[in-house]
């Protein structure tokens, strides 16, 4: 595995662990089909929440979220109702979240969740 992936992954843990401590319930977590990945998938009281996580060593290119496109959550917006429809789910409400981990210096990471983002990046 690339540096780069596992360096996600380690990402993608640590906004597990906070959607957890949240309350949240981890339905799934890189649900890959031939069209993308959806990062994590968590249930929200009866609400589905498809997340796109970003993870970054510093800002330099810009914070993480940053780098979440209106094309990139139109992507996962639909493979979240495929993912909907695959386990028959499709009477459910959904929503789309960003979390973004930017690790520090000191080794502690910084935790930015983005609720309900909509097609064009807005919250």
């Amino acid at each position: 595995m690339c540096e780069r992936r596992i360096f996600g992954n380690q990402g993608e843990m640590i906004a597990v662990d906070y959607l957890r401590e949240k309350g949240w319930k981890i339905l799934d977590l890189q649900y890959r089909t031939h069209f993308g990945e959806i990062d994590i998938v968590a249930q929200e009281k009866e609400e589905i929440v498809f997340i796109e996580v970003k993870t970054r060593q510093s800002i330099d290119c810009g914070y993480p979220e940053e780098s979440v496109t209106p094309h990139k959550l139109r992507r996962l917006a639909s493979l979240g109702e495929m993912y909907l429809e695959e386990r028959r789910l499709e009477t459910k409400p959904f929503r789309l979240d960003v979390i973004s981990v930017l690790f520090k210096d000191n080794g502690l990471s910084e935790i930015y969740h983005i609720e309900a983002v909509d097609m064009d990046g807005n919250s």
